[in-house]
């Protein structure tokens, strides 16, 4: 779960999610345990790699580009937070 992306999301986007998800009927899925294997498995880890790579913040739009460009902007690096698998995770390897 990308969870570092949804903090670019406006409070209103975060909200109507919300609802959406409150109006949907929950579904049975077992939950297998984390197959990971040691030091990976350590949720507690996370503490770290969120330090080193979680830029909290709003989505800013650029005001070089179309209002059509930044809302795909958002849609992208927010609500479907794209960037979070297919970039590189730290800026040094940019």
């Amino acid at each position: 779960m990308p969870y570092p992306a949804y903090t670019k999301l406006s409070d209103d986007d975060v909200l109507a999610i919300r609802t959406y998800l409150e109006t949907v009927e929950p579904a049975r899925n077992p939950v297998n345990s984390n197959q990971l294997s040691f030091p990976f498995n350590i949720r507690q880890a996370m503490i770290f790699w969120n330090a080193l790579n979680f830029t909290p913040g709003r989505y800013q739009p650029n005001p070089q580009k179309s209002s059509v460009w930044n809302r795909g902007a958002y849609i992208v690096e927010a609500a479907a937070h794209c960037g979070t698998c297919h970039t590189p995770k730290c800026s040094a390897a940019i």
